[in-house]
């Protein structure tokens, strides 16, 4: 098993670039500004759910009573997942096998890609169709 230390060197560098290229994308008005949004809330969300999953191991052997205090609640994770950080949030979970058993945080999770998943659609069908008719 890797160093913990090593996965989180790599995860922020890499993180750290894609915020720079998206941000430099973004400034030079070459890609819109929610770019960078979901850069960053991706980013954002995927530590979040490390984290608590790093807490989690921690606190394993603590009695049960001590053992959600120092836990991100599931509601800071959804709300993150819910605000433009589904991808990080997946990744993250299957990533470090986190939340991967609990059904209950499984089936919100899963409305929230519904939710993602249809606005995108119909994102992208408003710029197909009223964008479509220009030019």
């Amino acid at each position: 098993m890797k160093s913990p230390k090593i996965v989180w060197s790599a995860g922020l560098t890499i993180g750290a670039i894609v915020v720079v290229v998206v941000l430099k994308m973004t400034l030079l008005g070459s890609y819109p500004w929610w770019l960078l949004w979901v850069a960053v809330i991706n980013l954002v969300t995927a530590c979040a759910f490390v984290i608590d999953k790093e807490i989690a191991v921690r606190v394993a052997d603590r009695p049960p009573a001590e053992r959600g205090r120092a836990r991100i609640p599931e509601f800071a994770l959804l709300w993150l997942s819910l605000i433009g950080g589904t991808v990080g949030a997946l990744v993250a979970m299957l990533g470090r096998r986190h939340k991967t058993m609990d059904r209950e945080f499984l089936l919100r999770y899963g409305m929230i890609v519904v939710l993602h998943a249809l606005a995108v659609g119909f994102g992208v069908a408003y710029m197909v169709f009223a964008g479509g008719g220009e030019g």
